[in-house]
Formats: C-alpha cells, structure tokens, sequence
C-alpha cells in the first residue's frame, strides 16, 4: 500500500527480488532496506559514497552492476573502503572488473590474494574476468593450485581457461 504525509510519499516496492519500502521526498527516493552494511573501515574520498552506503543498504548484484555503469568511482571506493559484508563483496568485486577503472585491477587481485572469504575471493576472480585483466594469470595460476578453497581452486583453474 502507498501512502503520503505531507510532502512525503512511501510506497512498498520490490527491490533486488526483495520487498522493500521506498519514501521520496522533496524530488529524492531513499529506499530502505535491511542492515547489510558492516561499517567504513576509512573515510571515503568524497560523501557521494557516504550517502549511498547510508541510503543503499540492501545491495544485490543489479545494483553494483549500475554502479559500475554509472558510478564506477563510487564502486571502487565502496570495494576500497565500504565495510561490506562477503556476501556484498562478492557483488562488487564482480561488478568492479566491468568499470575499466585503472584501480580495478590492482584492488581485484588484492581482494583474490589477501581476503579471509572465499566468496570474495570468488567475486575477485570473476571481476578479473570481466576485466580481461591478462595480468591475473600468474596470481590466478598460483591460486589454482594453493587455495584452501576447492570451489575457489577450480574458478581459478577455469578462469584460466578463458583468459
């Protein structure tokens, strides 16, 4: 049901698959959405980000793939800075190796070298992809084979392939 109070409007609608409400206000929609969002590990460079993490917090994978599309500096601060949870991550990591950013490269294979989740891992490898990032090979190469992941071994091993 749709509502209004003043100058206010919310309306229940469907995000990402989620039921979701919406209020827009003043010409601006805020959806709301469950907590997902952990913390900023650092300040990002500019509030752009800020306020996305404060206004967006129920990401899903539509959702940094228009980033990366509309606002790929946005999504490499969010990847470099956001606090977000692997299951996030993962998405944004994917998304990050569409945006042709010179950043996206070195912040993927770090993900893929450093991050505990071997989701984000995984998010890592298919960013790389995306990225057509030929560089990967010798970290994806080592990946295949020393991984404590089977799952991320094998992604690896196939990210290879098509490369």
């Amino acid at each position: 049901m749709n509502g209004a109070t003043g100058d206010t409007i919310e309306a229940h609608v469907s995000y990402c698959g989620q039921p979701s409400i919406a209020r827009v206000s003043a010409g601006a929609t805020t959806p709301l959405f469950s907590e997902d969002v952990v913390s900023l590990s650092n300040e990002p460079a500019n509030g752009v980000t800020e306020r996305l993490l404060r206004e967006f917090r129920g990401y899903c994978e539509a959702f940094f793939v228009r980033l990366a599309a509309e606002s790929p500096n946005e999504l490499v601060a969010l990847v470099r800075f956001g606090g977000l949870r692997p299951a996030k991550l993962t998405f944004a990591a994917e998304a990050l190796g569409l945006t042709g950013r010179a950043e996206a490269e070195p912040l993927l294979l770090e993900l893929l070298n450093t991050h505990p989740s071997a989701l984000v891992r995984e998010g890592a490898i298919y960013g790389l992809l995306k990225a057509s990032a030929v560089q990967a090979r010798p970290l994806l190469e080592w990946v295949s084979v020393a991984d404590p992941s089977a799952g991320i071994r094998e992604a690896a091993t196939s990210a290879l392939e098509l490369l």
